[in-house]
């Protein structure tokens, strides 16, 4: 199982915020002695190379032991799989460069099925994500 989330590298507003989140769940899942992999897809992957991404979550302490960062796709294709597989849209912002998507983190089953989302951003329920993730492991 794992939990995924969306960003980019030179996002000026969430971005940030949300990935500090994933390093901190990182933190407590470790802590708690449980095993999930963590997900960052890019969102702008014209933008993001795997260099620039592995950078960008550098910043923020990943262990690249569990956490992933994806890109190398088209944006259509993540925009049609972040709808058809989480039912969350993105949209590119024309007025900023920025693009717009959820802040949200998913927790995706053995079966590659989204079991639940948490708010990524203002107080993630670390101990309930945590708790999810050990009940799906039994």
């Amino acid at each position: 199982m794992w939990v995924a989330n969306f960003i980019f590298t030179y996002c000026a507003t969430v971005c940030p915020t949300m990935t500090a989140n994933m390093a901190q769940l990182q933190k407590k899942a470790k802590e708690a002695g449980v095993d999930v992999e963590l997900v960052s897809f890019s969102v702008d992957p014209e933008q993001d190379s795997p260099e620039a991404l592995k950078a960008y979550l550098g910043k923020f302490a990943a262990d690249f032991s569990n956490w992933h960062a994806l890109t190398g796709y088209e944006f259509d294709e993540i925009k049609t799989f972040l709808l058809r597989s989480f039912r969350a849209t993105i949209a590119k912002d024309a007025a900023s460069e920025q693009v717009i998507h959820d802040t949200l983190l998913y927790l995706v089953d053995q079966n590659g099925k989204v079991v639940a989302r948490y708010d990524g951003m203002t107080d993630p329920p670390y101990d309930e994500i945590v708790e999810d993730i050990k009940l799906l492991q039994k």
